[in-house]
């Protein structure tokens, strides 16, 4: 993962199956390509859902799941991160550049996206639980680096309760080599 540049799809998927992968059993991340795919065929999108869940959850798995975490490409321009937590019925929605009220003035449609997803996917009701404390980029390319560091957090703490991701601009080059490895 080069110090200055946009990251790819294909290095957000990387970095994500690391995290599912350290003992998070009740963790699933969702690919980079997904949430994409799906916005591609917004008439299809609870057929696709629905399928996806057959063909990646068994029932009983369903109920042991404690968190979604969804990495968002805005049209190759911008990553944000939701996270699904099933116990609390919450979405927590991260974005790297906005603050809380452009947030909902940039992306409602995101937002009521990943609430149409938990629905379809899982059947529940969740409400947006908004945070505006955590840090953000400070310049045009960190935006994958700090979406993959909010859900490193996400990861390694305990469902329902939300916990500030706490790494800043000048930090970043560092996680950016923890990610490669």
């Amino acid at each position: 993962v080069p110090t200055e540049e946009w990251i790819h799809s294909e290095s957000v998927d990387t970095f994500f199956a690391m995290l599912e992968n350290e003992d998070n059993k009740n963790l699933f991340m969702l690919s980079g390509f997904w949430i994409d795919y799906v916005n591609k065929t917004p008439r299809y999108a609870p057929k696709i859902i629905k399928r996806y869940r057959k063909h990646f959850f068994a029932e009983d798995q369903i109920a042991k799941i404690s968190k979604i975490i969804v990495p968002i490409n805005h049209t190759n321009d911008h990553w944000t991160l939701g996270v699904l937590d099933v116990k609390a019925k919450k979405i927590r929605y991260y974005d790297p550049i906005s603050t809380r009220s452009e947030e909902a003035n940039r992306f409602p449609a995101k937002m009521e996206q990943l609430k149409n997803f938990a629905w379809e996917l899982l059947g529940i009701e969740m409400s947006i639980e908004y945070n505006d404390d955590y840090e953000r980029q400070e310049n045009g390319h960190d935006c994958g680096p700090f979406m993959c560091m909010y859900a490193y957090v996400e990861s390694k703490y305990s469902s329902d309760k939300y916990v500030k991701p706490d790494i800043n601009q000048e930090e970043i080059k560092a996680f950016r080599l923890f990610m490669a490895h």
